[in-house]
């Protein structure tokens, strides 16, 4: 299935453990893991990002609407979750 992204400055919150794997993939120079990583970590958050209704801190919102995407823990869910 092909992303169905908006062409529009969207901002995302990285944690972490994101970083570090980011770091690695600079540092290894790994193609195959900048791969899954991109699918996995940085599509998916934009997805969850550009869904309608979802503001971050970022765009002047509290943040709260958005913390399901930008923190891990209790209230995460996967982008396809949204109506």
């Amino acid at each position: 299935m092909s992303p169905d992204f908006k062409m529009q400055r969207t901002a995302i919150s990285l944690e972490p453990d994101d970083i570090m794997r980011l770091a690695a993939i600079v540092t290894d120079q790994d193609k195959d893991e900048a791969l899954a990583f991109a699918r996995e970590v940085i599509a998916a958050k934009l997805e969850c990002a550009q869904a309608a209704g979802h503001h971050t801190a970022f765009e002047g919102d509290s943040g709260h609407a958005a913390a399901h995407y930008t923190q891990k823990g209790e209230g995460t869910h996967t982008p396809h979750e949204h109506p």
